[in-house]
């Protein structure tokens, strides 16, 4: 979307309607959440959708778009790691973005870190979002949620393990997936810190996986122990022959992978 200052025009997630190809929602850096409905038009009409919610700079870090109702929108808002934009959290919309409600599991406020969203595909209610170092679940559609996994806690290192770290926790949740096969599991990735990676105090970026919606976590390590790795992203790919499977990348000292 065009906007007069082009760093909030930085897209940071796309998400397309699953019966109409014309109609798009973008998450932007700064400027939040826009739709248009003629995208494959050569020039699209984009429209902010989160304008009524009266939060300047607002950071859309990501949106989902629920599979068996695409009037029912998640958005993760917040900085994503190291950006300044404003964040309120979870934002849901049950009329394709013509309102939206404050629904999050943190207050609002600059120090949100916002990252993934996920929607249960069979129902609108159950939803998961990372929100700085944790993991959060509804099961009412954003009236209530609770913490599943805290990846500080869990996998450390701790605030302390971090040089000059200025406050900031040494993970962040970045990419959460359901099995297309199976809701209950749920699969995500957490940074490393490179600080922290070269002070001997963090073992890189790692994986965890619940077959349980949540309710408990076994860890991943798909390149093993000690890896390095700083980064892990997540992607779920289907193929006719062999199905749905989950799909890694990786970044580190080493370069991409």
């Amino acid at each position: 979307p065009n906007h007069p200052r082009p760093d909030r025009g930085i897209v940071n997630d796309v998400a397309v309607h699953p019966s109409n190809p014309n109609k798009v929602y973008v998450a932007c850096r700064s400027s939040g959440i826009w739709v248009t409905n003629n995208a494959l038009a050569s020039t699209p009409a984009w429209t902010c959708i989160t304008d009524m919610l009266h939060i300047p700079g607002l950071g859309a870090t990501s949106i989902a778009i629920a599979p068996s109702d695409p009037n029912v929108l998640y958005a993760n808002t917040g900085a994503g790691r190291g950006g300044t934009s404003f964040g309120s959290g979870v934002i849901v919309s049950v009329n394709a973005g013509a309102t939206w409600t404050q629904a999050s599991p943190v207050s609002p406020g600059a120090g949100v870190i916002a990252d993934d969203i996920i929607i249960n595909p069979t129902n609108t209610l159950i939803a998961y979002a990372a929100i700085n170092t944790a993991l959060y679940k509804t099961t009412d559609g954003g009236a209530t949620w609770h913490m599943v996994l805290d990846i500080e806690l869990s996998d450390g290192p701790t605030v302390g393990d971090i040089p000059n770290n200025e406050n900031q926790p040494a993970r962040f949740i970045h990419h959460v997936l359901l099995s297309p096969s199976d809701t209950n599991t749920v699969y995500c990735s957490a940074d490393g810190n490179k600080e922290a990676i070269d002070a001997g105090h963090d073992d890189g970026a790692i994986m965890r996986v619940s077959h349980n919606g949540g309710v408990t976590w076994t860890l991943m390590e798909p390149l093993g122990a000690n890896s390095g790795i700083n980064w892990i992203g997540l992607s779920i790919a289907a193929t006719p022959v062999e199905g749905s499977s989950i799909w890694a990348a990786f970044s580190g000292e080493s370069g991409p992978g």
